[in-house]
């Protein structure tokens, strides 16, 4: 990730990782559970946390559906009070791009 900070292209390690992450957080996602697991809601909570750090609004935008997808389907933010660290990282940084972009106008029910 250091290069994309750098402005240089990803190096071929971190695209491997990246991948690898992409892929396997794919395969969690494609398969039919009956409650998504709060380590799956912390990769895509990450990913849009970086994507805005690197500046890739599209990719903000297109993980930010998918965590406000996961977090509605878990009955909303109140859900996650049973991992406090969690349920404080997603109440932070939920409440800072609802400032910052206009992405996550559509969070508020998550707050409540």
């Amino acid at each position: 990730m250091t290069e994309k900070l750098q402005g240089k292209p990803f190096g071929k390690k971190t695209f491997l990782h990246l991948t690898k992450a992409m892929t396997c957080l794919s395969d969690q996602l494609s398969k039919p559970v009956p409650m998504i697991p709060d380590s799956t809601v912390f990769v895509v909570l990450f990913l849009v946390f970086m994507a805005d750090v690197l500046g890739d609004q599209r990719a903000v935008e297109t993980h930010a559906d998918g965590l406000k997808q996961m977090v509605r389907a878990r009955g909303g933010i109140e859900s996650f009070r049973h991992d406090i660290k969690l349920y404080m990282k997603l109440s932070r940084y939920v409440t800072l791009l609802s400032r910052a972009n206009a992405c996550f106008s559509c969070f508020p029910f998550v707050l409540f």
